[in-house]
């Protein structure tokens, strides 16, 4: 084999001595290897430790965020939604004492009640209504009978109390009540009184 390559080896020396120290130094060698090794993978698990901890902390630090935000998201809907209500609350209030300011000649201060507000509207911003006066003035010319002086109370009663003497027609206990402004409790007193006379 004259082809082929002799690969070429340190010469060894065949003095144990020599052979006994170059194997000193090959462990010595080996054995500062390890070391090194063993710390730069002690030092490469502790980054790796170190970038798992921040990476936990991050997540941690993002779900805290996320639930304070989910929060304040639901405090602010909560807000609106109080916000919303009082406001409708309001504008219901400024519908209704605009109404009733209008009925001073109403002849029972309930009828408001009867009146349809789906016409009158509110602004949002200013607060300022529309529609109250045509509203009111439609109302009127379809109730005509709610409005003008209150009913006088009957001049004389039957001896019941319920009625003309004259024998029209009966007046029930509580429109009789309503038309004297008098309590049915009243009433009721006033017809006892009359029957023991």
């Amino acid at each position: 084999m004259p082809d082929e390559e002799k690969t070429e080896s340190p010469e060894l020396s065949e003095d144990p001595k020599v052979l006994r120290a170059e194997l000193e130094r090959a462990r010595k060698e080996a054995a500062d290897r390890r070391v090194k090794v063993r710390s730069y993978e002690e030092a490469d698990e502790r980054r790796k430790e170190e970038e798992r901890s921040k990476e936990e902390e991050r997540a941690r630090k993002a779900g805290e965020l996320e639930k304070v935000v989910a929060e304040l998201k639901a405090e602010k809907e909560a807000v609106k939604r109080a916000a919303a209500t009082e406001k409708s609350a309001m504008k219901k209030r400024l519908v209704d004492e605009a109404i009733r300011a209008r009925l001073t000649d109403a002849i029972d201060p309930d009828i408001s009640k009867l009146i349809d507000r789906k016409n009158i509207t509110v602004d949002d911003e200013t607060f300022e209504l529309s529609g109250v006066d045509d509203t009111i003035t439609a109302f009127r010319a379809l109730k005509p009978q709610f409005f003008g002086s209150k009913p006088a109370a009957p001049a004389a009663t039957n001896s019941h109390g319920l009625g003309p003497k004259s024998g029209g027609p009966a007046v029930a206990l509580k429109d009789y009540a309503k038309a004297t402004e008098m309590s049915i409790a009243q009433v009721e007193a006033e017809i006892m009184n009359a029957a023991l006379r």
